[in-house]
């Protein structure tokens, strides 16, 4: 997804399921779910399926209003624990609840919490579930760039790659995109006080579409395919992936209970 949000559309068939099987009970879960019949259940519009993030530990879900509103509702243990307004169409929220970026028209500049602005030069743009790092995607031919919110106009490392998603944790920065020869790339930074460093780079097999998300942690990822849809979970680093299932569904790594009806 170029905006770095996964846009759901519309969703008919209640899922949610955590794939035990796949992981010990101790990591977070693959959890995939009908936002519309969770926003049924909550007693809110559908109007905030439009978008859906996590925070970095998957205990709280972020349920995003469109096309026209602008809320945001945070769910946690199967209810809606806060609910906020975001300051830009795009918006993206740290782990404490605040918002460290934000943007209206991707062609002009991101506003960022400490009031510094990056020109976006037509997208993507991604920042991490924690709030930390930032990417501003190329396209074809162009180096995406990677940055720290806090100083947002500061490149910490220029990416041969048309990036669509961040991830980090620890002081590694995990960047998604697509490379030259058409592949879903992962490349993986380290980051120190001089910048970033980019110490490894693997391909996804198959036929990718898009990352719905990652565990850093455990360095699993969740992909939608092509064609007829389907979502994996593949294990980053052995290529091991198992079918979750067929069709779209917004999935995100969650703990147990962040959602109604997990268990």
């Amino acid at each position: 997804m170029g905006l770095g949000i996964h846009k759901v559309g519309a969703l008919v068939a209640f899922s949610l399921m955590l794939l035990a099987a796949v992981s010990p009970p101790e990591q977070l879960q693959p959890v995939s779910c009908d936002l519309y019949d969770q926003l049924y259940r909550l007693g809110y519009s559908t109007d905030y399926a439009w978008e859906v993030r996590r925070n970095s530990s998957g205990s709280r879900v972020y349920l995003y209003e469109g096309p026209k509103g602008r809320g945001v509702l945070i769910v946690e243990g199967g209810q809606v624990v806060r609910q906020v307004e975001r300051p830009g169409d795009v918006a993206f929220l740290n782990d404490d609840e605040q918002f460290v970026a934000w943007a209206d028209d991707f062609k002009k500049s991101a506003t960022f919490g400490n009031g510094g602005h990056r020109d976006l030069r037509g997208g993507p743009f991604d920042v991490d579930p924690g709030g930390r790092y930032f990417v501003i995607g190329g396209g074809y031919g162009e180096t995406s760039e990677i940055a720290a919110v806090a100083e947002p106009a500061r490149t910490l490392a220029r990416a041969k790659l048309e990036a669509e998603r961040i991830f980090a944790a620890d002081n590694k920065i995990y960047l998604f995109g697509w490379g030259q020869d058409g592949s879903l790339v992962c490349q993986t930074y380290a980051v120190t006080s001089e910048g970033a460093s980019l110490i490894d780079e693997q391909r996804i097999a198959g036929l990718a579409h898009e990352v719905l998300d990652m565990d850093p942690t455990t360095e699993r990822i969740v992909i939608s395919g092509e064609g007829i849809f389907s979502w994996q979970l593949v294990e980053l680093h052995t290529g091991r992936y198992k079918i979750l299932g067929l069709g779209y569904k917004p999935t995100l790594f969650l703990q147990p209970g962040v959602m109604l009806g997990s268990h």
